[in-house]
């Protein structure tokens, strides 16, 4: 799957978890489990599916006393909770849960998952501080890119930056997100298997287009074409997935060539695929930038009716921060 045969990837997945789960080697297939539904079962199966079986995982794994692969199962599954368009108030309940187990257990995996907290945080517009768990040895997040950067934790400096460049994003902080993009150059790190290395593609490719049409330096058509290119291949993986994104993604390109018609067909299809798929933070992000297509192009009714779509479906997923963004916007 690294070497983007995700077909094959997940075929040899399935083999290797057929086989373990065929020996009395209980801990290890939880383990397997934990890691497959994570880097490989996501870019294939409904991402709500792997996002539950990694719930189930850390059920099993306590039931197991298998501490550490709890504590994976636990974090992976807030990265794709998140990413699923889950309410927020409820992700943000069991980000808090979670951190405390981790803590009380002594599990590493806790400084990176506050920054998945705190992203859900800034999205609901919460000013609480989820690292005041570590008791004073980190006090927020940027004292903990600090000590990643320090460390040499590249991974952790990667986790990071796309959660960072993920809000600011949301929020329409362009210029703050450019900051953090260029951190998964890589392509053959073992991290690609991550989720947030494909969501990371995603939204640089997306802030890639906001760039072309203000006329910035061509890198950004470089990375706004290989976002294309890589959802494509994820796409034809998994349509339930993949789907809505690349529809935007191409929506957002034909808009920066002018091309009004196919992007208005992008559009519409990105919102129809996520609204079906049940990505309500992608749906809503679709009638946001679908909005500002329409303002663009002088349609005002049309722009203020997807503002409106947007706006309730930002709603419902909990994010008062893009709720009141959008009302204190002008018409």
């Amino acid at each position: 799957a690294i070497l983007n045969d995700i077909t094959e990837g997940y075929r040899w997945g399935k083999i290797a978890l057929s086989l373990v789960e065929n020996t009395d080697a209980k801990k290890l297939v939880l383990k397997l489990k934990v890691l497959l539904y994570h880097t490989i079962f996501f870019l294939v199966e409904p991402l709500q599916s792997t996002s539950s079986a990694l719930l189930q995982c850390y059920r099993e794994a306590l039931m197991a006393g298998d501490v550490e692969s709890a504590s994976f199962a636990a974090v992976y599954y807030c990265v794709q909770n998140v990413q699923c368009g889950s309410i927020l108030s409820l992700v943000e309940k069991e980000c808090e849960a979670i951190a405390l187990e981790l803590i009380q257990t002594n599990q590493h995996q806790c400084i990176a998952h506050l920054s998945n907290h705190q992203l859900v945080l800034k999205l609901t517009g919460s000013k609480k501080n989820p690292f005041t768990i570590l008791q004073g040895s980190i006090k927020n997040e940027d004292e903990l890119l600090q000590y990643a950067v320090s460390k040499g934790r590249s991974g952790l400096v990667k986790t990071i930056s796309f959660y960072r460049l993920f809000v600011a994003f949301f929020l329409k902080q362009y210029e703050e997100a450019a900051k953090y993009t260029g951190k998964w150059t890589d392509q053959q790190s073992p991290l690609k298997g991550r989720p947030q290395f494909t969501y990371n593609i995603f939204y640089e490719g997306m802030l890639a287009f906001y760039f072309i049409r203000q006329n910035y330096e061509p890198k950004w058509v470089e990375i706004g074409e290989n976002a294309i290119s890589v959802f494509q291949t994820r796409a034809a993986s998994s349509e339930w997935n993949w789907e809505n994104k690349l529809a935007l993604l191409l929506a957002e390109w034909h808009f920066s060539k002018g091309e009004t018609e196919k992007a208005e067909e992008k559009y519409n299809l990105s919102i129809t695929s996520a609204q079906q798929h049940r990505f309500i933070h992608e749906e809503g992000l679709a009638n946001d930038l679908f909005s500002a297509f329409h303002t663009a192009n002088g349609n005002i009714q049309k722009a203020k009716y997807h503002k409106s779509k947007a706006r309730a479906c930002y709603d419902k997923w909990g994010a008062s921060a893009l709720v009141g963004l959008l009302d204190n916007s002008a018409s």
